[in-house]
């Protein structure tokens, strides 16, 4: 998370172009929700919650997952 921060830090002191800000942001708070979403899903799956899904079943859990982290992730950053 260090790498995107540094680099929009610079392109605010450069005055980039807003577009090539908000492309860089956009993308990096993307993968951020993704790692995350992957990650828990994955330290999830043996979990008893989770346990009983099917394996569309754990799809959906992590499609919601990945919704809600990058919808609360934006709020945040906003």
């Amino acid at each position: 998370a260090i790498y995107p921060v540094i680099t929009l830090a610079i392109f605010r002191a450069l005055k980039v172009n807003p577009k090539l800000y908000i492309i860089t942001f956009g993308e990096s708070l993307l993968n951020d929700a993704i790692a995350i979403v992957m990650f828990s899903t994955a330290l999830d799956i043996n979990s008893i919650e989770i346990r009983h899904l099917s394996a569309f079943g754990i799809l959906r859990y992590g499609i919601y997952r990945f919704l809600s982290m990058f919808f609360v992730s934006a709020l945040l950053g906003i």
